[in-house]
């Protein structure tokens, strides 16, 4: 019986040979496999509803989301207009205001049903320059947040022990306690709607 021998140079190549198609096929895979394209279910619904006008509440005082009718909400409803031909109806509200499903909002707990488009981070900033790197460094501070985050920041503290939230309306208010105010050393703000603050 014949022994077979394969040179090192052949078996080089056979390995070379292996990762070049396994390459071209995990780049193929990554191409076609588009985690944003449409379902089946979406391409239906937006067939039967392109000539319905559909009407889509927007936040309108969320600085770079939605401010005065531009921002990221207003730029999607554009492009959904622009790409799949769909009527959009917008409808503007303030943050806080009761609103229909059908709506871009801010929900603390998120559901099934829901389309997350966005989450919020939240920031703990202070008008004097401090080094915070452990939570524990809170206790027994008075911290300023929005009465709207008020809940989810409560969370956040749970291992916090004695620390204050006082609470206000608006981020003005906020900010202008913050700056005046001896009461609150710090204040936690969701970042991205107050980056223009």
């Amino acid at each position: 019986m014949k022994k077979i021998k394969l040179s090192k140079k052949v078996i080089l190549i056979i390995l070379i040979t292996i990762l070049v198609i396994g390459a071209i096929a995990f780049g193929t895979y990554q191409i076609l496999n588009d985690e944003n394209k449409l379902t089946v279910e979406e391409k239906e619904w937006i067939t039967e509803n392109i000539d319905v006008l559909q009407t889509i509440m927007v936040p309108n005082n969320l600085d770079i989301f939605g401010k005065n009718g531009s921002g990221v909400f207003f730029d999607f409803i554009s492009d959904l207009e622009t790409e799949y031909n769909l009527k959009v109806n917008e409808k503007t509200y303030n943050i806080g205001e009761q609103v229909d499903a059908g709506s871009f909002k801010i929900v603390e707990d998120i559901e099934d049903n829901h389309v997350v488009f966005h989450k919020e981070h939240y920031v703990l900033i202070s008008k004097s320059k401090v080094n915070i790197s452990s939570l524990s460094q809170l206790n027994g501070k008075k911290i300023g947040v929005l009465s709207t985050d008020e809940k989810t920041i409560n969370k956040y503290l749970s291992d916090v022990s004695n620390a204050v939230l006082v609470t206000y309306e608006t981020s003005t208010t906020l900010f202008q306690a913050l700056e005046t105010n001896t009461d609150i050393e710090f204040a936690i703000i969701p970042l991205e709607e107050n980056l223009t603050s």
